[in-house]
């Protein structure tokens, strides 16, 4: 009653443009709808249900959110460091977090609110690429100096092919007439859905399969070759490696197992397929927090027979960088080889006393200056 007595003022000011303003009206509103019914009115005037949080969507997001900043965190890192591993883990973090993108944004009714929407053309999956970044991922751990070069980038080749067929794709469609009335268009609907995506299914866990196999090997023969040198020095490095193969070979195989269950058996509710997809944002977390803590350089210094690996970059000593002295200490070795054996008879019947060896300090020492000389 207040504000309105307030309102019902009728005030001639200059930004009323000279007219009087009925502020009753208002007023009358205001005291009579609350503030939860005027709230209310106007999120049903809204025409979005996106985002929707509730049990299903919220922690796919809060996981995939803290799973992004690790990656981030192993990014700046090996930016940093130079450090070709934490580029790798950080990669393989950030795309288990993007696959999960097409069913957290279904949970939160995106495909409800935007019945259209061509999002799908844009969510690529990243199978192709996932396999060898974890298998390059593992190499550049076990293997010293291990590098990028031309023989690992061809083994991207499958997913840039399958990025630009999914490029062609939409730009074929929305070429199309009709294309913003439907979801999916002419291409999508006729091929992708019914030939090519099953078959790229078959190719993807084909890919998975063989290069969780290959980086499974390099690990295990790593580790049988460093054993039988270090037991337990680095059993912290080493159960890193085994539980990230394990974890991601798992995950592997629990898609496998429901995928043919759906089409043999039963088919799944979504509530049923959020379980894998729970899982695959709750192993985000971990393999980020646990990657980044947990410090695998001493491993890839370590050569194939178990010895650290000699630096590249030593520096020289006056003796390597002055060719004239190694000639000079090499002829005098080659001539002490061939010296009496004087000193040596001295030294085995213990008439080596101190005036023995002060001479033969000051004979070495005029032999080498003339060797300089």
């Amino acid at each position: 009653m207040r504000l309105a007595n307030l309102l019902k003022i009728s005030m001639d000011k200059p930004w009323t443009g000279g007219k009087k303003v009925d502020f009753k009206g208002l007023a009358e509103v205001l005291g009579i709808m609350s503030f939860k019914k005027l709230t209310l009115s106007m999120l049903a005037g809204l025409p979005l249900k996106f985002p929707y949080f509730d049990i299903y969507s919220t922690p796919l997001l809060l996981f995939m959110m803290q799973g992004a900043v690790f990656a981030f965190l192993l990014f700046m890192r090996g930016r940093r460091h130079g450090r070709l591993a934490d580029y790798l883990l950080g990669a393989v973090v950030l795309i288990t977090c993007y696959e999960r993108t097409h069913y957290a944004i279904g949970f939160m009714e995106w495909y409800d609110t935007y019945r259209n929407t061509k999002v799908n053309y844009f969510l690529i999956d990243f199978t192709l690429l996932l396999g060898p970044i974890i298998y390059f991922y593992v190499q550049s751990v076990t293997v010293p100096n291990f590098k990028l070069g031309k023989k690992q980038y061809l083994q991207f080749i499958p997913f840039v092919l399958y990025a630009v067929y999914c490029l062609f794709l939409y730009i074929y469609d929305a070429a199309q007439p009709g294309f913003d009335d439907t979801q999916n268009g002419e291409l999508m609907a006729s091929l992708h859905l019914k030939y090519i995506d099953k078959l790229m299914f078959i190719v993807f866990n084909l890919s998975m399969m063989l290069y969780l196999t290959l980086a499974i090997q390099q690990f295990y023969n790593y580790r049988k070759r460093i054993a039988q040198y270090y037991s337990n020095t680095y059993r912290l490095q080493f159960n890193w490696i085994r539980i990230f193969l394990i974890i991601y070979a798992s995950l592997f195989l629990y898609q496998m197992i429901q995928t043919v269950v759906e089409e043999t058996i039963v088919v799944l509710h979504w509530k049923q397929r959020w379980w894998y997809h729970l899982l695959s944002a709750v192993i985000v977390v971990y393999v980020g927090i646990k990657g980044y803590f947990t410090d695998t350089v001493e491993l890839s210094e370590l050569e194939a027979d178990g010895r650290p690996v000699a630096p590249t970059n030593k520096a020289k000593t006056p003796i390597d960088a002055n060719p004239e002295l190694q000639a000079a200490l090499l002829n005098y070795m080659q001539q002490q080889t061939a010296a009496p054996q004087s000193r040596i008879n001295a030294l085995s019947i213990g008439h080596w006393d101190e005036s023995s060896q002060n001479r033969t300090v000051r004979s070495t020492q005029q032999e080498l200056g003339q060797e300089l000389q």
